[in-house]
């Protein structure tokens, strides 16, 4: 059994005292990252040092090696990633383009008659990229086992449309990131940042 300052360390346990003190690691820390990562520098350097102990300070150094996710965790976060690209598109393009009309004639006409007659408003293509991604977020919402909002999505609810108001459309992007396990996004930067953009534009006739 490998030795550090006199004292045994354990193989199957790299949290000897030992260790943790030539690591410089104190004892209330509750990173268990940075105590790895540490722990395996120390062992690094004690295999280097300590020829003929390699062999037991290689099999705890191999024991602290960092657990590889599987193929099905790799397809899980690469899925999650997609998730969020697209909603951060959609609520991106929905926020800095001033989407939320509210149930008026304006937002009632802009979610229906405008992307037939003119595909290339912002509010026409907002809906055909919604439309377009509509079928992979609701796999995505199938990939978290979230099949209630799965059919939501499916059925064509419940991403904001050009009807929403502000809050209400806020309030409904926040819902689709939650039943998606997404982060939470702040909605205000994103809506001062526009607006902020919108006054210099008004001030110079714009």
């Amino acid at each position: 059994m490998p030795t550090i300052n006199g004292q045994f360390v354990d193989a199957s346990s790299s949290q000897s005292p030992a260790v943790q003190q030539q690591a410089g690691i104190n004892a209330g820390t509750d990173d268990v990252t940075t105590k790895t990562e540490q722990l395996r520098k120390v062992f690094a350097g004690l295999m280097m040092q300590n020829p003929k102990q390699y062999s037991s300070l290689g099999a705890i150094y191999k024991m602290m090696e960092p657990a590889q996710p599987t193929e099905a965790e790799k397809a899980a976060k690469i899925k999650k990633n997609d998730a969020e690209r697209i909603v951060s598109q959609l609520e991106d393009y929905y926020f800095t383009n001033n989407l939320y009309y509210g149930n008026t004639a304006k937002g009632i006409y802009a979610n229906t008659m405008l992307p037939i007659l003119d595909p290339n408003a912002p509010a026409s293509k907002y809906k055909a990229f919604l439309e377009s991604n509509r079928p992979y977020l609701a796999k995505a919402a199938g990939d978290v086992g979230n099949l209630a909002f799965q059919e939501q999505v499916q059925a064509g609810k419940p991403f904001p449309t050009a009807r929403f108001n502000k809050k209400s459309a806020i309030e409904s992007f926040s819902e689709i990131r939650k039943k998606l396990n997404l982060p939470e996004k702040d909605y205000n930067i994103l809506i001062k940042s526009n607006d902020k953009f919108g006054d210099i534009g008004a001030k110079y006739g714009y």
